[in-house]
């Protein structure tokens, strides 16, 4: 249940990194972070600083290489995404073949493909455009 008593968002010594051994670039290194309801924010850094990636971190859609988080105002524990977070991306993501609604639909269908519970046996309507 959500409570204003509660942070949307924590994390604590969020790191993700690229690569392995001497190769390895850490994109985002020991971030510790709490978003409370109402709070604005803003991540502000040199280009490749690893702003997208802290976000894409917060909002569950990439997984840390080492760190803990949890959407706790959310009602998400920190093993499960937390599909209730939008994500306005700064780059146009629209695939231009898909219409408006089949845009919208896709991040919804593949999560369910991904599930394995769509049962159509149909083959996605987004197959065509990758």
């Amino acid at each position: 249940m959500t409570t204003l008593t509660e942070p949307v968002f924590r994390g604590q010594l969020l790191r993700r990194a690229y690569g392995s051994g001497n190769r390895t670039v850490y994109a985002v290194h020991n971030a510790t972070a709490t978003v409370w309801p109402g709070d604005r924010i803003a991540v502000t850094g040199a280009s490749g600083s690893g702003k997208s990636t802290l976000l894409h971190l917060m909002a569950g859609l990439e997984t840390p290489t080492s760190g803990n988080r949890s959407w706790p105002g959310l009602g998400r524990s920190p093993d499960r995404d937390p599909a209730s977070i939008g994500v306005a991306f700064q780059a146009p993501s629209l695939l231009s073949p898909l219409n408006v609604v089949e845009n919208v639909e896709l991040p919804m269908l593949l999560k369910s493909y991904r599930r394995g519970r769509h049962a159509s046996g149909r083959s996605p309507p987004w197959s065509t455009c990758m």
